[in-house]
């Protein structure tokens, strides 16, 4: 993984996102990940993890038929409550090489609220 905007997060060990921010958030976790995929023996089943904390929070079985079978996944899930040093990792088993070729983790946290004054002056002219 290679950190491009950190929103409290860091990346241990090359591929585990850790949320090291003070505030606990809620927020979807959106994961991509393409590449090519081969394994020892054909068909075999290739299995891509998206883990939080270690516990599996989304899993997709891919049946892989043929040598370099490319692949697109969307891991995305839904809410995650993400308090400080909860990780993310996705986890792939089954194959004997693999290629990622791109991909990207999205969390996103809200931001501050600010709250306006809407007080406005009225005149009356004559």
């Amino acid at each position: 993984m290679t950190l491009v905007t950190s929103g409290g997060f860091s990346i241990q060990g090359g591929n585990t996102a850790r949320y090291d921010g003070v505030t606990t958030i809620t927020s979807p976790v959106t994961v991509g990940i393409f590449g090519v995929v081969s394994t020892s023996t054909y068909p075999k089943n290739v299995t891509f993890t998206l883990r939080k904390d270690g516990t599996a929070i989304n899993t997709i079985t891919y049946p892989v038929y043929v040598a370099n079978q490319a692949f697109t996944f969307n891991l995305s899930v839904g809410n995650q409550t993400i308090a400080t040093n909860d990780t993310f990792t996705v986890v792939i088993t089954g194959h004997s090489t693999i290629t990622i070729n791109g991909g990207d983790m999205k969390i996103n946290s809200a931001g501050t609220s600010y709250t306006y004054d809407t007080y406005t002056d009225n005149y009356l002219y004559q």
